[in-house]
């Protein structure tokens, strides 16, 4: 069970799923109480406590609503916005609450797959295209600094959590861009930090 956070206003909008299938959109006090629950399809267990809490607004602008949700969630896990937005903008539901909360869950998936693979093998790949080339770039991460110790170039896929650079778009992986032109070890150091929120 998942839940989603997609909306910050006068009330806070999350979509409950259950598996992967969306099933109500709930809305929240500030005090990240529900006050309004609608259902989009028969339910019969709603326990919130029992969701993985996903957050899909900035947390630089609404610090004091993650300080409330860490208190009632014990795990939160935040999902840039732009990488989401970038890597499925195809994924739609007559509700737009829900297409966010799709896009959401999508990249919270492979991200949580990626950050597995990475306590697993220690490396973070990142896939760049030269000409008609791919090129890989793997990373040896040092685990305990969160940080990369060195670099190898290879030209054949590696066995570690993948990533690559715009346009540059593999299937099942995600996709970064940031500038024009992205270095790879740019993109890594990046989805690094968006890995310490999963």
């Amino acid at each position: 069970m998942y839940l989603v956070l997609t909306n910050v206003g006068n009330f806070i909008k999350g979509v409950f799923f259950y598996g992967k299938i969306p099933s109500a959109i709930i809305y929240f006090s500030w005090k990240v109480k529900p006050v309004f629950i609608k259902k989009l399809r028969p339910l019969e267990d709603l326990d919130l406590s029992k969701a993985t809490l996903i957050a899909y607004t900035s947390i630089k602008k609404h610090r004091q609503l993650y300080k409330r949700l860490a208190e009632k969630f014990p795990r939160i896990s935040l999902i840039p916005r732009k990488v989401a937005e970038l890597n499925f903008p195809h994924e739609t539901h007559e509700k737009k609450e829900v297409t966010r909360a799709l896009k959401a869950l999508k990249t919270y998936l492979i991200m949580r797959r990626d950050l597995q693979l990475l306590y697993y093998t220690s490396r973070l790949a990142v896939a760049v295209r030269k000409g008609s080339k791919i090129i890989y770039f793997t990373f040896i991460i040092d685990l305990n600094k969160w940080s990369i110790a060195r670099k190898i170039l290879r030209f054949s896929k590696p066995e570690a959590a993948l990533i690559s650079v715009y346009p540059l778009k593999l299937e099942n992986h995600l996709m970064l861009k940031y500038k024009k032109y992205t270095k790879a070890q740019t993109a890594a150091k990046k989805y690094l930090e968006y890995l310490k929120y999963i």
